[in-house]
């Protein structure tokens, strides 16, 4: 039995050890221990995703730097789908959430970047892909017909509020929200440009002509500010809480 054992401690070490730095040692085995030293010698996706998670989740989508927002393009891309996929022990399934959680409210910030710095196509593609994992997800229906309508896809922003009809009965059997219809509304009559244009904090809609027509604009420009800051605070408050909840089982 001892024989079988340090045969396969030896191909694990040779294994390991081609992933390690050559002055490390990834398997540190004596006489009567066997353990992982995983300091410095080994890069683990999940904690690099974990880690800019943790540096961008209390900042603004408009207030993220280049940087930033290149370091959360990167950590998405390292998703590539449910942690420990076809393990179903209750602390798998917590940590499946958990990371699905981080996953969407990252690609949530790059959208809400996307909006404020007119990168409308850009953003189209992360609002999907948040879609792929969560098609009953509301605010990112929302936030798709607003890229479609600013790319000049009307259209597409139409057939968007569609599916997302279709996804709340199918999954949830509800209507779409007051701000999902409204947007609808907005896109339909074709007049709602400078509305959509100030979802983000940062963006600036064109001048209206008139007092009263300035004044009703700002208090349009105002509303949305708010409905747009209140889906961000839902974002982080469900972050905030996952992350106390995975503290708390450890």
């Amino acid at each position: 039995m001892k024989k079988y054992l340090r045969q396969a401690l030896w191909q694990l070490q040779n294994s390991l050890n081609d992933m390690a730095h050559p002055d490390d040692s990834i398997l540190q085995i004596d006489g009567s221990w066997v353990q992982l030293n995983l300091t410095n010698c080994i890069w683990i996706d999940a904690n690099q995703f974990n880690q800019t998670f943790k540096q961008v989740r209390d900042i603004p989508a408009h207030a993220l730097t280049a940087a930033q927002i290149a370091a959360v393009t990167k950590a998405v891309e390292l998703y590539r789908g449910e942690f420990v996929t076809g393990w179903y022990y209750d602390w798998c399934l917590l940590e499946q959430e958990r990371f699905q959680s981080m996953y969407l409210a990252m690609l949530d910030k790059l959208v809400d970047w996307c909006l404020a710095n007119q990168e409308f196509e850009r953003g189209t593609e992360y609002a999907i892909q948040t879609l792929r994992y969560d098609n009953a997800r509301e605010r990112s229906h929302r936030r798709l017909m607003r890229l479609y309508y600013l790319a000049d896809n009307r259209s597409a922003a139409l057939r968007q509020y569609e599916q997302c009809v279709a996804a709340l009965a199918k999954e949830l059997n509800v209507q779409p929200s007051r701000k999902t219809t409204e947007l609808h509304r907005q896109i339909q009559a074709d007049g709602g440009h400078n509305l959509l244009l100030s979802a983000s904090p940062t963006a600036t809609p064109l001048p209206p002509m008139g007092e009263t027509s300035q004044t009703f604009a700002l208090l349009q420009s105002i509303y949305t500010n708010l409905l747009v800051l209140q889906e961000e605070m839902v974002s982080l408050k469900q972050a905030i809480n996952l992350t106390k909840d995975a503290a708390t089982d450890v």
